[in-house]
């Protein structure tokens, strides 16, 4: 009785789930599905499936799918099982086990003859198939009787040139050499390419590989490795640029290059090109240097690609680089992207592509923070601390709360955690040489333990320099005649001296680069000159001045100052004294942008500067009588 009722209750589902033993879309194994029969076409097994509506699914093994898996099989629709005359289309739908995410794939029209699929499914764990055969005419609906055929699965997860993990291509193979593992792939002209796991990068990105180059019999005995260069190409598929040979589009690309070939291994670094937004494909291949083109049946051994970022830039949610854990994501608040990221104690942390650092320099980011609902009702937000880490795994010190060795790196720490987005600066650790890592969270300061549910949202982290250049040192002013020559030893930088300002008074006469500085045609008269030193981000250095400095014999005799500016540098007001009258000031940054523009009819104006950014401005001041423009500094 218990048989009869098991098998009514298969017949109104369809073929269900009962088997014991899931089937294994993949190899076949496991219960094979009832109603369904492994059968033969030409040479190759085929799952034998008579599809009731949309009545027809059954239990598998499951198949995990990741945002780049692609799924392999072949299948054909048996027309000649159903009645059916309207057009149709073949439906396959994979289901988790409890019902609660569904990816599918349909095929239009249903295909008569053996056809191979390759598709892409969403990101899950699946443990059910449905598959049906659709009109795609009338009423649109799942017809009973009909046959489908469907081969084993094949779930393909691209290789990843970083890691080495996922599907080897077809052609290469891994290989053990000395302990390290190398992507093994025998050349075939300009073919030897495949996809790879894609990835995202940034302007500024260096790639660096290690590989070298072997000669088969036929290449040896016609051409000397000295007259071939071995060459390992990044391409960026989507990206593309014009066609530097010929007509249309072709994939922008960076090639790591040995010139000639290196026969041991060799490691090469290259710039990324700035048209490559990602990275989802690369390419093998020997040129020889006669004819340039390429070679046949000779051997590359090629380690893991890795990757490092040259550009100030640690982490922007503008320009993701890396795949976010699901605890983590991009939102827009006010216009303006940001990294939103829900805390997990303290296991909130994610490894990023490697960034150098320089001496001296410190890290900066926006962020604010939120309690959730178990945290507000326990915790105020006075009694958290809110903590972006960046961090260095490889330069690693003392753990400082117990034995063994811990990453160095820095906090960018809110003490107290800001409910309002709020930015933190903070000098990098002189522990630290490379930043590749990053970790969140808020920290009580009654327990000193971690909260979690809380949500954390920040900008892009980047990195700054403040450190200031030392002063010119030995500042020397030499007089002939109505002359003066400035000399002065060169400072020092973390980052490198850009150039120098050079001053009369308060009033900029140049910048330079050189360490001389020449003023000519002096009135009569006492002066003071001063140099500033530069760096790279606008840093400066404190003034050395060389005051008393007398010009002629006849100091009564010098000139009257008609318009003044100063204080030169400027931090908060900028003041003009002008003996003609003030028609119009307008200031520009060293681009060209206006900054700031005013009208006047008076002799004198205050002009407040505090929200400049640092750096060299250029200030155009109109008076009834002339047009003045002269350098300023705002610091």
């Amino acid at each position: 009785m218990r048989k009869t009722l098991a098998a009514f209750l298969i017949s109104l589902l369809g073929i269900s789930g009962m088997n014991a033993t899931p089937f294994n879309l993949q190899t076949f194994e496991g219960d094979v599905p009832a109603g369904c029969s492994i059968d033969t076409i030409e040479g190759v097994p085929y799952l034998k499936v008579q599809v009731n509506g949309w009545n027809t699914f059954f239990d598998i093994e499951p198949i995990t799918c990741t945002a780049y898996t692609t799924l392999k099989f072949s299948y054909k629709y048996d027309k000649d099982t159903s009645t059916n005359t309207l057009p149709v289309q073949a439906f396959f739908q994979l289901i988790t086990a409890d019902w609660s995410a569904k990816s599918s794939l349909t095929d239009k029209p249903a295909s008569e003859n053996i056809k191979a699929v390759t598709a892409s499914f969403n990101a899950g764990t699946y443990s059910k198939l449905q598959l049906a055969v659709q009109q795609t005419q009338g009423s649109w609906s799942a017809i009973a009787g009909p046959v489908i055929y469907i081969s084993k699965v094949k779930v393909v997860n691209p290789f990843d040139i970083r890691t080495f993990e996922g599907d080897v291509p077809e052609g290469a193979s891994i290989v053990t050499i000395d302990g390290k593992k190398y992507l093994k792939v025998i050349l075939n002209g300009w073919n030897s390419s495949f996809m790879v796991k894609p990835f995202n990068i940034r302007e500024g990105y260096e790639a660096t590989v290690e590989f070298k180059y072997a000669r088969c019999q036929a290449t040896a005995d016609t051409l000397d490795i000295s007259k071939i260069n071995a060459v390992v190409q990044l391409m960026d598929t989507v990206n593309k640029v014009k066609n530097p040979w010929g007509e249309g589009m072709v994939p922008s690309s960076t090639g790591l290059s040995q010139s000639p070939a290196s026969q041991s291994f060799k490691t090469i670094t290259a710039k990324l090109s700035s048209s490559m937004k990602l990275v989802n494909q690369i390419q093998f291949f020997g040129q020889q240097t006669i004819s340039w083109g390429p070679t046949s049946g000779d051997t590359i051994w090629v380690g893991m690609v890795s990757f490092k970022s040259t550009s100030p830039i640690v982490l922007d949610p503008e320009q993701v680089d890396i795949e976010l854990p699901n605890w983590m994501k991009v939102v827009t608040l006010d216009g303006k992207k940001y990294f939103q990221v829900v805390l997990n104690g303290w296991n909130s942390t994610i490894n990023i592509v490697p960034v150098p650092l320089k001496e001296g320099y410190s890290a900066q980011v926006e962020f604010k923070y939120a309690r959730c609902q178990a945290t507000a009702d326990t915790l105020d937000l006075a009694k958290i601390n809110a903590v972006v880490q960046v961090m260095d795994t490889v330069d690693k010190v003392k753990n400082p709360w117990g034995e063994g060795m811990v990453p160095s790196s820095t906090g960018l720490s809110q003490s107290p955690a800001s409910a309002t987005f709020k930015t933190v600066t903070t000098k990098l650790s002189n522990a630290m040489t490379l930043i590749n890592q990053v970790q969140f969270f808020g920290q009580q300061t009654i327990s000193w333990g971690p909260t979690v549910g809380d949500t954390l949202w920040f900008g892009k982290i980047m990195l700054v320099d403040q450190t200031k250049p030392t002063a010119p040192a030995n500042l020397n002013a030499t007089v002939a005649g109505n002359d003066v020559t400035l000399t002065w030893d060169a400072s020092t930088d973390n980052d490198g001296i850009a150039g120098y300002i050079v001053k009369q008074g308060d009033n900029i006469l140049d910048t330079i680069t050189r360490t001389t500085y020449q003023v000519v045609g002096l009135a009569d008269g006492t002066y003071t000159f001063a140099v500033i030193a530069m760096d790279k981000s606008n840093n400066l250095s404190a003034e050395s001045k060389v005051e008393g400095v007398v010009v002629g014999t006849s100091v009564e005799n010098s000139s009257i100052v008609t318009l003044t500016i100063y204080p030169n540098p400027v931090t908060d007001v900028l003041y003009i004294r002008s003996a003609d009258v003030i028609k119009n000031i307008a200031i520009y940054n060293v681009t060209g942008q206006l900054q700031r523009i005013m009208s006047l009819n008076t002799n004198t104006a205050a002009i407040h500067v505090a929200d400049l950014n640092n750096g060299l401005y250029f200030i155009q001041v109109q008076t009834t009588s002339s047009i003045v423009t002269q350098r300023i500094i705002k610091k």
